[in-house]
């Protein structure tokens, strides 16, 4: 139960994160490849969704306002899953700016963040594919 309880606050701070940064994350990415196109390859959004992404910015929506309506979107069904392939090592590569934002989910002040085990849970699930660690 004590478990449970703790990938319960992990999840609530990682989620709560997440949406107060989606502006930062979206402001990071400033070109849709390969962010989009590997959400939409790892099924975290739609073909419909990536073609009606795509046309947006053809119709010179800007590219950060479109990476921040896929993340409302993808907020709806928040995973540790999304947070490991936003953060992965292709991402971190293709916008460095990413690379502070990812610290900042490890860097939590000791009053949000559950326990240091869970902050290790937390650190293998983001950076698995970056340093090829398991998890």
């Amino acid at each position: 139960v004590f478990g449970i309880k703790k990938e319960q606050l992990l999840h609530e701070y990682l989620f709560r994160h997440f949406k107060e940064n989606k502006v930062e994350i979206a402001s990071a990415i400033t070109k849709l490849f390969p962010f989009l196109m590997s959400l939409r390859d790892r099924a975290f959004i739609s073909q419909q969704m990536f073609d009606h992404l795509q046309e947006a910015c053809r119709n010179l929506v800007p590219v950060n306002a479109v990476v921040y309506t896929v993340l409302s979107e993808l907020e709806k069904t928040f995973s540790l899953s999304l947070l490991n392939e936003l953060f992965s090592h292709t991402n971190l590569t293709a916008y460095p700016d990413l690379v502070e934002i990812s610290r900042s989910f490890l860097n939590g002040d000791k009053l949000t963040h559950p326990t240091r085990c869970s902050v290790s849970k937390v650190e293998k699930v983001i950076l698995r594919e970056n340093q090829g660690g398991d998890c």
